[in-house]
């Protein structure tokens, strides 16, 4: 009799928590740093400076717009559509440029930029770990590190409480080649910055070590404005 009043007990206790205490806490995963919803979209300014073989250095400054207007559900993945537009400044017309691909899994964040698929986060966000960021393409192994986590950023006149970086190289070489390559992305805004530098440097005798640049870019990306369509 004792026995079954204890578990007559057990039944109700289970039966008075709610759906909603059963599930688990989605904002432990850090899903928050890679939103994605249609009717959204995101405005970047670019600078890009371009050293050619011929010796010139082209740098050149220009705008990108990133639209999700639409998303497709395939083997019950949801994947996002982006539309990307570029003008010279704010006086121009966006004209289209490209579409990329994105999607969001329970462990993964994965961009298809035009017709290559990149895992630009994993689930659940944690400082220090790293992975493949070439693993949904046939590109050798490309090795991604968190950074930091929960740091603020200062981006022109914009601040960033919350945001993590994610170190996508760190080659400081600096005889032969310097490649470094990272994106920081911002709770519940996504990516607000990304920065490319990838130079090869002159590797003659008369010139090894002194950082003259033969061929390379340098990119940066940082977010003006988001929000609705």
């Amino acid at each position: 009799m004792k026995y079954t009043s204890y578990f007559f007990i057990f039944i109700l206790l289970v039966a008075g928590c709610s759906d909603s205490e059963l599930e688990p806490d989605q904002s432990i995963y850090g899903y928050e740093y890679f939103p994605l919803a249609t009717g959204t979209y995101q405005v970047f300014e670019v600078t890009q400076t371009d050293y050619l073989n011929t010796g010139e250095v082209v740098t050149s400054d220009f705008q990108i717009r990133h639209e999700i207007a639409e998303s497709f559900v395939s083997d019950e993945q949801e994947t996002f559509i982006i539309n990307r537009f570029t003008r010279a400044n704010e006086n121009d017309d966006w004209e289209y440029l490209n579409t990329w691909q994105s999607r969001r899994t329970e462990f993964n964040a994965i961009v298809s930029e035009e017709n290559l698929s990149l895992l630009k986060l994993v689930f659940p966000i944690e400082a220090g770990v790293s992975w493949n960021g070439n693993s949904f393409n046939s590109l050798e192994e490309d090795t991604y590190v968190l950074d930091s986590l929960s740091f603020p950023f200062r981006l022109n006149d914009q601040g960033f409480e919350n945001t993590i970086t994610v170190i996508q190289a760190d080659n400081q070489d600096f005889i032969v080649s310097l490649d470094t390559r990272f994106e920081i992305y911002a709770k519940d805004i996504g990516l607000v910055y990304k920065e490319i530098v990838n130079l090869n440097y002159c590797a003659d005798e008369n010139c090894l070590g002194q950082e003259i640049v033969e061929t390379g870019i340098e990119y940066r990306q940082a977010l003006l404005e988001y929000g609705a369509l």
